[in-house]
């Protein structure tokens, strides 16, 4: 690259341009495509092809058959006694034997099968509470790769309008040369600044590849079926005050989880306590004495004794257990609170300084190119101002890309941590709700 630039105007203009045909070629693929590809449709495909969220519908199904085994009664047993058979003289042989058919269960205290069943409709809500989470986190790295892919392409436009300006300073260059109003060395710095400039854009279409490769990849895509993205990284949406954005951290599946968690160790805990009350064991049946030739009815009552004090250890861990999920939905929601103030707070400040780059910045800088390039073909601004001047307009533009960037960064976050969407509401729940319902 040296080389070329440093030779003829000539061999910089041919060594360059292969170099750009190559770097071209390599960053795009072998078939042409115009698909565009929306946020909207990217995070419906990374949904319903992620197979961890796919995992939700098999883990309910096994807790509603769960449910069906918890809601059962307790089973009946058939018993078969024989006594006083094959022994020694009287009970020799069966004609002094005993025989005694019995049907024998248990009784429930305390309403252990209601008890049952509600730990095992708690865990249904950890789970689905769990999967909103999870898909409300893939939505967000959905929305983080797309915003990735949209400052590329931004990139990509100030690039080519970077080789845009380079080519347009080259012709007039070229012109003051023709006229002997200035060295052909600045020819020669005008002409590298082009093949630069065109060598910036092949660079940033070869990040466009490897970004939207690792949107295609959250739904298992060899190759992206799309060339360009829909949106527009320069659009902002109004943000609530902190108070209401506060106000709907408590209603986000993240808040939900340890909520839904704490009812699952109520009802454990309730069942716990359903247990210390025990269970009755009944039996019976009828009984016939070969000997004598009567038969009579049997019957027996089974209570354990002392479970409540056996059941205090089980029943004070849950409570206990119970006491620490509170603690860590509290310090969950106060790392969230964090979290928010400062997405909320760095969502306004990047906004802001793309509103002032956008509506005052960037027309100064313009116009002081526009009077630069003026002034530099009537010879009253050199070479140097000319490139400072574009170069300025360069990093400006590229410093509002910045901005816009982070802001949208921003404004993911507070939408993960709220569980809302900023400019549709709606959008989230519909990504959160189980299809299946």
């Amino acid at each position: 690259m040296t080389i070329c630039i440093h030779a003829a105007a000539r061999r910089v203009r041919a060594c360059g341009t292969g170099l750009l045909v190559l770097l071209v070629l390599a960053a795009q693929p072998a078939t042409s495509r115009a698909q565009s590809l929306s946020l909207a449709e990217a995070t419906r495909r990374a949904v319903e092809a992620n197979p961890e969220l796919a995992l939700y519908p098999l883990r309910d199904q096994a807790l509603v058959a769960e449910r069906q085994a918890a809601a059962l009664r307790p089973g009946y047993s058939l018993g078969v006694e024989a006594e006083n058979v094959l022994g020694t003289g009287p009970f020799q042989g069966v004609d002094g034997a005993e025989l005694s058919v019995s049907l024998s269960s248990v009784l429930e205290l305390g309403g252990q099968r209601d008890a049952r069943t509600a730990v095992v409709d708690s865990r249904r809500s950890v789970v689905d509470a769990e999967r909103r989470a999870e898909a409300l986190d893939l939505a967000g790295e959905v929305a983080r790769r797309f915003i990735d892919g949209l400052e590329v392409q931004a990139r990509i436009d100030l690039a080519a309008s970077a080789e845009e300006l380079a080519r347009s300073a080259l012709e007039q260059v070229r012109v003051r040369v023709e006229r002997g109003a200035t060295p052909r060395a600045e020819a020669l710095r005008a002409e590298a600044a082009m093949v630069r400039a065109g060598i910036e854009k092949s660079r940033w279409i070869a990040e466009f590849e490897t970004a939207r490769r690792a949107i295609a990849s959250l739904w298992g895509a060899d190759a992206p079926a799309f060339d360009r993205l829909e949106g527009d990284l320069f659009r902002f949406d109004p943000v609530p005050d902190f108070v209401t954005l506060r106000q709907r951290v408590a209603e986000t599946p993240a808040i939900e989880t340890f909520t839904a968690r704490g009812r699952l160790l109520d009802a454990e805990l309730a069942l716990a306590e359903a247990r210390a009350d025990g269970q009755l064991e009944w039996e019976v049946g009828v009984r016939h004495d070969a000997g004598i030739g009567d038969s009579a009815l049997v019957a027996g009552l089974r209570v354990p004794l002392f479970q409540k004090q056996r059941s205090r250890g089980r029943i004070r861990a849950a409570r206990i257990e119970r006491e620490a999920v509170e603690f860590q939905q509290a310090a969950e929601r106060l790392s969230l609170d964090q979290q928010l103030f400062e997405a909320w707070r760095g969502y306004a400040m990047h906004v802001e300084v793309s509103k002032v780059l956008r509506e005052d910045v960037l027309p100064l800088l313009t116009e002081a190119l526009d009077e630069t390039q003026a002034g530099y073909e009537r010879g009253r601004y050199t070479y140097l101002d000319a490139v400072a001047a574009r170069r300025e307009l360069l990093e400006a533009r590229r410093a509002l890309i910045d901005a816009a960037a982070a802001a949208l960064a921003q404004q993911v976050v507070i939408e993960r941590l709220t569980g809302t969407s900023l400019n549709d509401p709606a959008s989230i729940g519909a990504i959160t709700n189980n299809p299946e319902e």
